[in-house]
């Protein structure tokens, strides 16, 4: 058994300074890294009626059906402002490459309005669930298993691809 070693200080900042390629659904290809929700709530940049909300998420832990539950879209449309608010501010933080400013983005940055309202809401989705979240998404991900068609098939099951 090797003995422990500690983790150099550049293996820890390489998430939130590297990021992750992620291909986002419509197709595009951004950087994006960790977003810390705690910062956000000692900043204030969290809406006050989602505050209750990102509190129970980073403290109490929440399961994805209680995610999907919070932001179905009839609980959306109650709080559509401030939740695309909260949306649009963990976007900012979570592009790393291209950046999002506020204005004038010149030739390597962009504007919110820029990134689609479905690549945001995947963005906050994946943010949300953390970095192991990014990990998952990156780009050129190895399959475990073979694509199926777009028929209806036989019903076999698939095989993986590897042979696993």
């Amino acid at each position: 058994m090797t003995e422990a070693q500690v983790t150099l200080a550049r293996e820890w900042r390489k998430p939130r300074e590297e990021g992750y390629l992620v291909e986002l659904p419509s197709g595009n290809v951004a950087r994006l890294g960790p977003v810390d929700l705690s910062q956000f709530l000692l900043d204030g940049d969290i809406p006050d009626l989602l505050a209750p909300f990102v509190a129970r998420m980073l403290f109490e832990g929440v399961s994805d059906e209680e995610l999907d539950a919070e932001f179905a879209p009839e609980k959306a449309l109650e709080k559509a402002g401030e939740t695309m608010q909260l949306i649009n501010t963990i976007c900012r933080a979570s592009f790393i490459e291209p950046c999002i400013v506020d204005e004038d983005p010149g030739e390597d940055a962009i504007l919110i309005e820029d990134v689609t309202v479905d690549d945001r809401n995947f963005v906050f989705s994946v943010a949300t669930r953390g970095v192991m979240a990014l990990k998952s998404f990156r780009v050129g991900q190895e399959e475990d298993v073979e694509p199926l068609p777009d028929s209806e098939g036989d019903g076999s099951e698939t095989e993986p691809a590897s042979g696993d």
